[in-house]
């Protein structure tokens, strides 16, 4: 299997700031790039504003730590899905990916594996420039990022994969989210989302989510009967815990290797 060990790159103090004036990021892109994204680099001096913001009732920057307990599963799984994908290539190949933040694992997969084209979609204005930024930083081509909401991404263009990860709670119906994704899905999808760790009711579905946290909230029995109205394949599923979070709401993450099935 390919190792994941970060390479050089340079940066100079104009990419630097420029990188600091986009924070904060939803990725660090150190682990694989060797680019710091996340400041406050002093482990201890995190903790202290942490455990400060806390106090004071405020948000935390809780996005580095649940990325180490996602990449666990999304980058083998990615690595697996393009090596079958270029096993027999025939034809460039590309990949798609919703809710894209500052689109990290397209980078990953762009540099470390060989697919052709990919094509990023969020919301967030911020995210998009944090990608475009990174792009350039990086000096990747054939790569794409688009503001917009997932439910107007264009379904005239396949793509050999899929990457949904981290939006599906974002969503008040995150049907009509997989509906898209296989529309536009010719081989493979990776799927991520947060369940509830509070119940395992095949029938639990809630929206507006409780305990005022965002949009949906669903159990993974749900998720699974969700996937189970299409013709995917399940070829790998796992589950852990996103220790970041504290709502019991929010600390499950659950991962599927999807094959569409012709």
């Amino acid at each position: 299997m390919a190792k994941n060990k970060a390479r050089k790159f340079s940066i100079s103090k104009k990419d630097k700031k420029d990188i600091y004036d986009l924070k904060p990021w939803f990725h660090d892109f150190s682990a694989l790039f060797n680019i710091n994204t996340v400041f406050f680099r002093s482990v201890a001096v995190k903790h202290i504003i942490k455990e400060i913001l806390t106090l004071m009732g405020g948000k935390t920057y809780h996005h580095p730590r649940n990325q180490e307990s996602k990449q666990e599963f999304l980058i083998p799984l990615l690595f697996y899905a393009t090596l079958q994908l270029n096993r027999n290539k025939k034809k460039p190949t590309s990949m798609c990916e919703f809710f894209c933040a500052d689109c990290h694992y397209s980078f990953w997969v762009k540099k470390y594996c060989n697919i052709d084209k990919i094509v990023g979609y969020d919301f967030s204005e911020l995210a998009i420039r944090q990608a475009k930024l990174m792009k350039n930083l990086l000096k990747l081509n054939n790569m794409e990022f688009f503001v917009s909401d997932i439910h107007e991404v264009p379904t005239d263009t396949k793509y050999d994969i899929v990457l949904n990860a981290g939006g599906l709670y974002h969503v008040e119906d995150p049907k009509k989210i997989m509906d898209i994704n296989y529309e536009i899905c010719n081989k493979y999808s990776i799927v991520q989302t947060i369940v509830t760790d509070k119940t395992e009711d095949p029938n639990y579905f809630a929206y507006p989510a409780p305990d005022g946290l965002h949009l949906s909230r669903f159990s993974q029995k749900w998720m699974e009967n969700l996937i189970k109205q299409y013709s995917w394949k399940i070829i790998f599923s796992a589950r852990n815990t996103l220790h970041s979070n504290k709502n019991i709401h929010n600390t499950g993450s659950v991962y599927y290797l999807l094959e569409k099935e012709m």
